[in-house]
């Protein structure tokens, strides 16, 4: 087939959902992956639509189902183009307050089904090159209260991507991460939902944005799509934040 196939995880979240709603529109075969059985809002796949989306329901913590979907996504479409690892998840609360059935579900989630997918597309994409971007987040670049356990995962996921760049740029693999900052996605509403005064620290916390507004999903699935596109040839290894100021790391 001549259409360029993608993976996309968290594909029925908010930057998920607007990615694939994207990339279908420019003409790529999106699989994309989430927990919920449901796939995600298909109004747009219209007849001037160029691209196609199928939906897999799958937890991306069991190793074993990566695996067995990596290889029904190539029995089918025989190539992938691009992976893209938006798949998250946090709880907020304090780490004094966490437990270790909280570390692993959040380490299952955020590091190890990033790590499964990696390792499970790899092989394939060395055939044609391709590119791997990861969703990590500004807390891994500065921190953040109440998401220690997740922000030293997405930290995690910025030194091996890093890493990886290195060893697959031979096979003109491209390897990237992008850091949102606070977006409006169901996290935030959670996180937010998790303070005392929830309204008030959205406020308080929008006047801290130079740009004085949450990013939108569309302002992450944006900057995606550019990593996607021949205008990124020459980028790997990179550490892209969309913050709208909020963080300015060098």
């Amino acid at each position: 087939m001549n259409k360029k196939v993608a993976i996309v995880t968290g594909a029925s979240g908010g930057i998920g959902s607007a990615l694939c709603q994207s990339m279908v529109s420019n003409g790529y075969v999106v699989c994309g992956i989430d927990l919920s059985p449901s796939a995600i809002d298909c109004d747009f796949l219209d007849a001037s639509s160029n691209g196609e989306y199928h939906h897999y329901s799958l937890d991306i913590s069991i190793d074993s189902d990566v695996r067995d979907c990596v290889g029904q996504i190539i029995a089918r479409f025989g190539r992938i183009d691009a992976l893209v690892n938006n798949a998250g998840w946090d709880r907020y609360s304090l780490f004094e307050d966490t437990c270790r059935e909280d570390w692993e579900r959040i380490v299952g989630i955020n590091m190890f089904g990033y790590l499964s997918f990696m390792h499970s597309v790899l092989p394939h994409m060395k055939k044609t090159g391709g590119v791997m971007i990861g969703v990590a987040s500004d807390a891994a670049r500065i921190g953040s209260i109440g998401e220690s356990v997740y922000a030293a995962c997405k930290a995690s996921l910025i030194g091996f991507s890093k890493s990886l760049a290195r060893e697959v740029a031979r096979f003109n693999i491209k390897v990237n991460v992008v850091c949102p900052g606070p977006t409006e996605t169901k996290l935030l509403t959670d996180v937010l939902a998790g303070m005392a005064d929830p309204e008030r620290a959205a406020a308080n916390f929008i006047k801290s944005i130079p740009l004085r507004r949450f990013g939108k999903p569309s302002d992450i699935s944006a900057v995606i799509n550019f990593l996607l596109s021949d205008g990124a040839e020459y980028m790997t290894g990179q550490v892209i934040s969309i913050s709208g100021g909020l963080t300015m790391v060098d």
